[in-house]
Parts: C-alpha cells; structure tokens; sequence
C-alpha cells in the first residue's frame, strides 16, 4: 500500500487558465522552504517507520518547473537523508502544464521522476498565458516529446461548461495517444467570473 503526498510547493504560474481557483495568488514566488520540507519528512519518517509503506510524493504548484531544478536534486538528497536510515521507499512525481520543456527538464523527468502528470484540457482554450493567449500548441508539441523520449506520463482534463459538450472526444483524443487520463470536473471557481 502507498500513501500519496500531493505537496504544493508554490502557487507561481506562468499560466492564467480561466477557471483556476488560485487566480489571486499566481504571481506569488515564494515556496516551501527546504527547512519546511525537511520537517515534513522528518514527521513523515518518524510515523511511517515501522509501516511497510511506500512514500508518493507529488510536486505540484502553480507550475512547480518555475523552480529550479537544484532545488528538486536538494529535496531528493533530503528524502534519501530522512528515509533511508528507516527503510521508508519512496518515489517522485510532478503534475505540470508542461509550456515549459527543454533538454535540463527531460533529464530532471528522467532521473527525478517516477511519472508525470500533465494538465491539458484538449478543447476549450481555457489554459492561457498571462497575456492571454492560448497554451495548447506549445502542451501538444511537449507532449510528443515526452512520447519520442519514453517517459512515462498521464494527464489530467478540467472538465467545465466550456469543455464538457467534447467529453467523448476528450476521450478518444487520450485514447488515440494511448495515455490514461484524469477527468477534473468544476462547477465554481468561488471568483467573479
């Protein structure tokens, strides 16, 4: 058995998707510090201990890529330091909008990174750059190098007014790639708009 930590380590975007309830709060740098997040796994580490449980630990934001990379290589030095010593496995995985994608960041999904979640909706343009312009293209081309590079993925769809008539192509969109996928249903986003 498994035990999923989903840690959002900043609420920083480089996206303003039109239904997101963090909207206020995007422009925000800040993240937890890796004083915070050695505590956190200390707690972890000191109540799992003795549990034959594995540690999940999913790095999501904002846009958790905003960070640099060293900062994941000091978090991974920081589990092995806390979880090593009492047997406590563990794995890594990110949840992105995948608009930013390079040579450093695939060699960080290769050795970091058990799996990636990627957040696109296929339909509705409602993924959009701070000035507003859609995300998609960019997803869909990063996408297709993450299947040229063999890394393993899935993706997560918010399913919204704007989206849920395209529900089954959705589907066969994802089936057609042949990667699992996530329906996120929303109804409010508790702002104006």
């Amino acid at each position: 058995m498994n035990v999923e930590w989903v840690v959002k380590i900043s609420k920083q975007c480089n996206l303003r998707c039109t239904y997101c309830y963090e909207f206020p709060f995007l422009a925000d740098k800040e993240r937890m510090s890796l004083e915070n997040l050695k505590r956190m796994f200390g707690h972890i580490a000191d109540f799992y201990a003795s549990a034959a449980k594995r540690m999940d630990f999913v790095w999501h934001g904002g846009e958790p890529l905003l960070i640099e990379h060293d900062y994941y290589k000091r978090i991974l030095e920081l589990q092995h330091e806390t979880f090593d010593p009492v047997k406590v496995q563990f794995t890594n995985s990110i949840q992105t909008n995948l608009t930013i994608l390079n040579d450093e960041i695939l060699k960080l999904f290769k050795n970091l990174f058990t799996s990636v979640g990627v957040s696109l909706d296929v339909f509705g343009d409602q993924r959009v750059t701070i000035a507003g312009r859609p995300s998609q293209k960019v997803v869909l081309k990063n996408i297709q190098r993450l299947i040229d590079e063999q890394i393993p993925f899935g993706c997560i769809t918010v399913l919204s007014r704007a989206t849920a008539s395209y529900v089954e192509e959705i589907y066969h969109f994802f089936e057609n790639i042949q990667k699992s996928f996530r329906l996120l249903p929303i109804d409010q986003t508790g702002y104006e708009g």
